[in-house]
């Protein structure tokens, strides 16, 4: 049986098309949206007899509702998107960090605890797995609008630089500092006590005193980029490693998705922390890799879903 899984609409849409298990092919893309190209390049390898989106649209749809979001129903109308990429096949879809947790289908493990960190699923931000052989169990999770991916960009776009896209550039400052001998300006210490004070204490899970999914307005004004990039990493990096410390068990594998997991020094910092386990970070751990991961979760997952197609 030919499966695509397809992710998009929401960050970077990727394709990826499976016989079975077995990956026959994958495309991805900077933009949001599937085009036709994408779409005849697939087709010319397999038509599908079943797609698999990278979440539910039906939960993503409740949040951005909650959230007071617009468009909430025609930007997840997933029988709709597909029709108009003349995509008529049965389609069905796994949870938005089931896509990025099955990364350890690939990771070469035989047991592990995977992390998934980005913005926003449908409603988990961060989520905690433990995998063992084929299966995988969810065994944490923090909920919107606790988002560490959101904390960061927000403090991205606070910094002066565009949140989703330049995220790289901030963290490289950050890196300019970390890299400096000698003591931190007083303005940098001050700057992290202020980072320090939007997190609510918790014995594992990243939560704030803030809801940063439209930003932090002017509240870092006072400091300069290079202050808020330092202080911003430093806290990314701390409460990620407390997550780790926390579910890390006996496991010898740890497994880093979802869009945080670009972040180099946090990698670093949990390689560091952790030098007697093994890490794994898929080559693209953001929404762009979850197309291939939506296949491998559904097709080691016996969960059914009541949805009219």
């Amino acid at each position: 049986m030919i499966y695509w899984g397809m992710s998009g609409h929401g960050h970077d849409a990727s394709i990826s098309v499976y016989d079975d298990a077995n990956k026959l092919y994958s495309i991805n893309s900077d933009k949001k949206y599937h085009d036709e190209d994408m779409i005849n390049l697939c087709k010319a390898v397999a038509k599908p007899d079943k797609i698999i989106w990278y979440e539910n649209p039906y939960l993503k749809g409740l949040r951005q509702m909650m959230a007071g979001q617009s468009n909430f129903i025609s930007r997840n109308n997933v029988s709709k998107i597909l029709k108009e990429l003349d995509l008529n096949c049965k389609w069905d879809y796994v949870p938005h960090h089931a896509s990025h947790a099955a990364a350890y289908y690939n990771s070469g493990f035989d047991k592990a605890i995977i992390v998934s960190i980005d913005s926003i699923g449908e409603f988990n931000c961060t989520t905690v797995w433990a995998a063992y052989g084929l299966k995988m169990k969810m065994i944490g999770k923090v909920n919107y609008p606790d988002s560490l991916g959101l904390f960061y960009s927000a403090m991205t776009k606070a910094a002066g630089f565009i949140p989703n896209k330049e995220e790289k550039k901030f963290e490289e400052l950050a890196n300019s500092i970390k890299t400096k001998t000698g003591p931190l300006k007083l303005s940098t210490k001050n700057c992290l006590r202020d980072v320090e004070r939007m997190i609510i204490a918790h014995s594992w899970a990243p939560m704030f005193t803030e809801n940063f999914h439209r930003g932090i307005g002017d509240k870092f004004k006072k400091y300069s980029p290079e202050d808020i990039a330092y202080a911003t990493q430093i806290v990314f990096e701390d409460l990620i490693i407390k997550i780790f410390k926390h579910w890390s068990g006996n496991s010898t594998n740890f497994i880093l998705t979802g869009g945080c997991a670009f972040n180099q020094g946090v990698r670093n910092r949990i390689t560091k922390e952790f030098p007697w386990r093994d890490l794994y970070v898929p080559l693209n751990p953001g929404d762009g890799g979850s197309s291939a991961g939506a296949v491998l979760y559904y097709l080691h997952s016996k969960v059914k879903h009541n949805k009219p197609n």
